[in-house]
């Protein structure tokens, strides 16, 4: 009969264990997940602290745009769960397109020692090969990643953000989380100081891997 309520005892203490754990990952998760949540609708932040971007609603998963040429890359990313900038440029880059290079550059070096969770990346859709871009781009920005991906491709994935943009015309980036989805889109009219805002903001909403 001791033994029998021993056993009954060790099950309820185990059902409690696990109760308590299930609690305490809900109040772990719970305030990154709402504050996430937050960030990117909007809902529940006053308008004076909303994004500067331009919100992707619903959120794209890069994972189809990678499939075929850059899987490795795409499967390094979601080791690394680093946050990303995207910025997609096709065989020439105009001035606006220079402008967000540059801007992008400046508020990846003043994120200081939080900088190793995030990464910019080159999203070549020109014509010619892209070591060969990559190669001029890399004496301005040293720490700069590249992968090219189709025209065609890149458009259809960013089809009905809004409005449909063009980033050869008007050239324009997208910040990708850290699961490899494309959250928010900027242009050149974003500054860096409130890029450098938004940035802080989520990784301060999300965990750090590093």
């Amino acid at each position: 009969m001791n033994d029998t309520l021993t056993e009954e005892q060790k099950a309820k203490n185990i059902k409690s264990n696990k109760r308590t754990l299930y609690i305490i990952l809900i109040v772990s998760i719970a305030p990154i997940a709402l504050a996430y949540f937050s960030f990117f609708t909007g809902v529940g932040v006053p308008d004076s602290t909303s994004s500067y971007g331009r919100i992707i609603n619903p959120a794209r998963n890069i994972e189809p745009l990678m499939a075929s040429h850059n899987a490795e890359y795409y499967q390094q990313m979601l080791q690394d769960k680093k946050w990303h900038l995207f910025l997609p440029v096709g065989d020439t880059c105009n001035e606006a397109c220079e402008q967000n290079l540059y801007v992008t550059r400046q508020v990846h070096i003043r994120l200081g020692e939080k900088s190793v969770r995030v990464d910019r990346t080159f999203v070549y859709l020109g014509e010619s090969t892209l070591e060969e871009t990559m190669q001029t781009l890399k004496q301005e920005h040293p720490l700069l990643k590249g992968i090219a991906v189709d025209k065609q491709a890149w458009r259809d994935f960013m089809k009905g953000v809004q409005q449909e943009v063009d980033p050869e015309v008007q050239p324009y980036y997208v910040l990708v989380d850290q699961e490899g989805f494309a959250m928010m889109l900027y242009d050149e009219h974003v500054k860096g100081g409130d890029l450098l805002k938004d940035l802080k903001r989520a990784l301060k909403h999300s965990i750090d891997y590093q």
